[in-house]
C-alpha cells in the first residue's frame, strides 16, 4: 500500500493518556474558531487571513469528507477541549 492507496475518508482516532487526535469535523467549530482568532496561533502559523464562523464551518465540512488529506483535532482528554 502506498499513500495514494490510503482511504482518507476513514481516519482513525488516535489516543494517548493525555491527548486524543480525532478527525476534524463539525464538532470542532469552537476550537478552530478560537484558534483562528488567537494572535499567537496566527503568528506561529503565519496566517494573515481573517475568517468568518461560516467559513470555518464550510472548511470543516470539506475536510471531513476529503479523500486526499488527513486533518486531526488535538483534544485534551481531561477537558475534551
Amino acid at each position: 500500500m502506498t499513500i495514494a492507496d490510503y482511504d482518507f475518508t476513514r481516519l482513525p482516532t488516535l489516543e494517548t493518556s493525555r491527548l486524543r487526535l480525532e478527525p476534524q469535523g463539525a464538532g470542532h467549530v469552537d476550537g478552530l474558531w478560537a484558534g483562528v482568532n488567537d494572535p499567537e496561533t496566527l503568528r506561529l502559523t503565519g496566517t494573515h487571513a481573517r475568517f468568518t464562523e461560516e467559513q470555518i464551518r464550510a472548511w470543516l465540512d470539506t475536510v471531513a469528507t476529503a479523500d486526499d488529506r488527513a486533518d486531526w483535532a488535538v483534544v485534551r482528554r481531561d477537558t475534551s477541549q
